[in-house]
């Protein structure tokens, strides 16, 4: 996705049977490739805090963590105690 300057990918994941054979990494260095040529200025990615795999590879390709975002959730039925998100 572009918006302007900004190069963005709303959510960049890797099935977990091709984990740890470069499939991520060479899907973030097309992508960036691919902004470059289209004249972006920024490119951001977003990840949680429990996927410790992008919080190595990001910082691995020159990214910086930039913010940080909180998400609050609740169930709207009789059980919210007992379900899970």
């Amino acid at each position: 996705m572009l918006s302007g300057q900004v190069g963005w990918i709303a959510n960049l994941a890797v099935d977990p049977a091709f984990h740890k054979r470069g499939v991520g990494r060479a899907l973030l260095e097309h992508s960036l490739a691919y902004f470059r040529v289209q004249g972006v200025k920024l490119d951001r990615y977003e990840t949680n805090d429990e996927s410790q795999v992008s919080q190595h590879l990001y910082p691995q390709l020159g990214f910086r963590e930039a913010a940080r975002q909180i998400h609050y959730a609740m169930q709207l039925n009789e059980a919210a105690g007992a379900a899970s998100f």
